[in-house]
């Protein structure tokens, strides 16, 4: 009984090596996202690939077979499974990448969402200013953008500090709350309930 014991551990222990390093990557890579990771069959499935294309890959370079695997070879494949997602995450959100996307004629980014766009060229962490329109309600926000809700399974949401609340009344905009000079006051925004936005960002150099 300890023999089939210790021979089932032994090919999960094969088996999983084609699954932990692809599930940590998304893992680490929705963590970088502010998102969370779900726990379905999709998620196997790329976890199962990108596990695959690890060990495709550590198999060319370091010439070892899964069935040769040592703790060493599992510990190298968790922190490369760590690592590669981060450096992407950094890459992604940089300029030179923005860039030669653009000089290799591709007009888009690596962001995932527009407001992940708007947020992360906010170099200075000094908040973008964005003005929202709530044609519905009347109502028009203007602030810095500090916060969003990026997970799309979560209700999306952005935050606006050192706002101004605007009310529309005979077809223009009246301020009625003023919290321009104080960036502890805070406004949340369904994203849902925005109809239309304009955006100012410093220009690049």
């Amino acid at each position: 009984m300890v023999e089939i014991v210790k021979e089932v551990l032994e090919l999960l222990e094969q088996y999983f090596v084609y699954i932990y390093p692809g599930f940590v990557t998304i893992l680490t890579h929705h963590f970088a996202k502010a998102r969370g990771t779900k726990l379905n069959k999709s998620t196997l499935g790329i976890s199962v690939v990108v596990s695959y294309v690890y060990i495709l890959l550590y198999k060319f370079f370091f010439k070892t077979a899964v069935s040769q695997f040592s703790n060493k070879d599992y510990v190298i494949l968790l922190i490369v499974s760590i690592l590669l997602p981060v450096i992407w995450h950094w890459i992604s959100r940089s300029y030179f990448a923005e860039k030669v996307l653009n000089k290799i004629g591709f007009n888009t980014t690596l962001e995932d969402t527009v407001w992940d766009y708007i947020q992360y060229r906010d170099k200075e962490k000094k908040g973008i200013v964005l003005k929202v329109f709530l044609d519905d309600k009347d109502i028009m926000y203007e602030g810095s953008l500090r916060y969003r809700e990026s997970d799309p399974e979560k209700e999306q949401a952005i935050c606006l500090s050192g706002y101004r609340r605007y009310v529309k009344e005979n077809g223009r905009y009246i301020p009625k709350q003023d919290y321009n000079n104080d960036n502890s006051r805070w406004v949340l925004i369904n994203v849902k309930e925005i109809t239309r936005s304009e955006i100012k960002y410093a220009s690049e150099k």
